[in-house]
């Protein structure tokens, strides 16, 4: 019916144009995600290819240029083993970037790090952390620690060393001076956090767990030392 130019819909117009807008929605929502799981095994697929590994994904993010997905290799832990891979288009092509590589290196970075840190302090624990930022398409499974330094990888690592401390702090200190110096001799660099253990704190510590106890148990420290080292750029 019409009133003065204005047309008024019957109660069942008015339901059935509400009832087009739910399924338009729902329709727009299940194309957003089949949109999304497509996305996700592109992602793994290439991640697969280009490592020969199965992986499992965690968590997808959407966003304007490009798509983040967080994953990890089967058989790890998704806690402590988790990487990230991004998608984008540059000039009409689909584009994959990750940084996988740093857990391929993780244990060979910690150990040389480990090493140089016993020469100084003796018995400790290392655990290491790369950034978000990417590694070139150039490092896969068949590169070494060694081999991103020489191709320039920037290597932007956050890595928390616990050792067991004594009482003579001064010495500690400079103990940590000593320490950077070898590092960085080494290119072994990153974002150094020295923990002091206090007795009887050092022995739980594991990568699982290490993080927490930071957060809830800073009463079996004796002291806290952080190196900010900044130089994280591999030298050729």
């Amino acid at each position: 019916l019409a009133f003065g130019g204005m047309t008024s819909m019957t109660c069942g117009e008015e339901n059935f144009k509400e009832n087009s807008s739910i399924n338009e929605g729902k329709e727009l929502l299940a194309f957003l995600k089949n949109d999304t799981n497509k996305m996700k095994k592109d992602m793994i697929a290439h991640l697969e290819k280009k490592y020969g590994e199965k992986f499992i994904p965690l968590y997808f993010l959407a966003e304007s240029g490009w798509d983040r997905m967080t994953f990890y290799k089967e058989g790890t832990n998704p806690k402590t083993d988790y990487a990230y891979i991004y998608r984008e288009k540059e000039h009409g092509e689909v584009v994959y970037r990750d940084n996988y590589f740093g857990l391929i290196i993780r244990d060979e970075y910690e150990n040389l790090v480990k090493k140089e840190v016993e020469k100084v302090y003796g018995e400790c624990k290392v655990y290491s952390e790369f950034s978000a930022d990417v590694f070139s398409e150039k490092m896969n499974k068949d590169n070494s620690y060694k081999d991103a330094i020489k191709n320039g990888e920037y290597l932007r690592t956050s890595m928390k060393i616990y050792i067991k401390a004594g009482k003579e702090e001064l010495i500690l200190e400079k103990k940590a001076d000593i320490l950077r110096n070898n590092l960085e001799k080494n290119n072994l660099n990153g974002m150094y956090t020295l923990y002091y253990m206090k007795p009887g704190h050092f022995e739980g510590l594991t990568r699982e767990s290490h993080s927490e106890y930071v957060k809830e148990y800073t009463k079996g420290f004796d002291n806290v030392c952080y190196e900010s080292w900044d130089d994280r750029r591999a030298k050729k």
